[in-house]
């Protein structure tokens, strides 16, 4: 693939895998152990030694694994970047995460968005007060088929947790539309072109006035201006960012406008 066809194709796509791989007849997908509050996460992931720029969904990110530890309340609060009039005053909004989920989570529908290996999701199901409804999601029917054997390998049976594929360019599928609370996403943002699109589907997912969604990017993978762009563009707002610099990775969240 020359950077011309992978340029089109990051533009044309939530995410952007390859199809050409035979990644488990290469050996390619091991086994990544996360552990966190007596439970340990084993997820299908590709090899890091194996880790090319054009296999994105089949590599555990570090952004996915910092969005982990802050469901957890293991992350410790980094920087604060920014609070905008989006948010509510002087009160912190993610932190601590356990007063962010038990508003925005806990008891409620929650959709991961390009969820890639889906380590963030699953750890949603395992935490102590999980969400209603679980929906994992991404673009490639191959991405889909791994990431559901993490959820079914992973995700309490209670909870009910579920992997389907969803097209960021088109309208939401009935079981998604306006049908979730909060939306996850970790490590979409890497091309600024995905940025419109991960808030399209954001906002025909999300309930009215209601939903919200939470980002974690590799901070130089992060297309902040186009992101508060796109956010604008379908009447959302950042309401909240930080900025944790052991690891680089922004943590964003981003509310409907009122």
């Amino acid at each position: 693939m020359d950077a011309d066809e992978l340029d089109v194709g990051l533009a044309n796509v939530g995410c952007l895998f390859t199809a050409d791989l035979d990644l488990e007849g290469d050996q390619g997908l091991v086994e990544q152990r996360f552990a966190h509050g007596g439970h340990e996460q084993r997820i299908l992931a590709l090899a890091p030694d194996k880790t090319v720029f054009h296999i994105q969904g089949h590599v555990l990110w570090g952004a996915a694994k910092y969005m982990a530890r802050y469901l957890t309340g293991e992350a410790a609060a980094p920087e604060l970047v920014e609070r905008s009039a989006a948010g509510s005053g002087e009160a912190a909004l993610l932190f601590p995460a356990a007063a962010f989920w038990a508003a925005h989570g806990a008891g409620r529908d929650v959709v991961e968005l390009g969820a890639g290996c889906g380590l963030a999701g699953i750890v949603c199901a395992q935490l102590p007060a999980p969400p209603r409804r679980l929906v994992l999601t991404d673009y490639d029917p191959d991405v889909v088929a791994v990431l559901a054997r993490n959820v079914a390998a992973n995700a309490p049976a209670a909870v009910g947790a579920t992997a389907c594929a969803l097209d960021w360019k088109q309208p939401a599928p009935a079981w998604a539309a306006a049908a979730f609370d909060l939306a996850l996403a970790t490590d979409v943002t890497y091309h600024k072109e995905l940025c419109p699109h991960l808030f399209e589907a954001a906002s025909r997912v999300l309930r009215p006035q209601h939903g919200a969604l939470l980002t974690a990017n590799g901070r130089f993978r992060y297309h902040e201006a186009v992101c508060r762009d796109s956010a604008e563009a379908v009447g959302m707002a950042l309401a909240e960012e930080w900025l944790d610099r052991d690891t680089d990775v922004v943590l964003s969240l981003y509310v409907w406008k009122r």
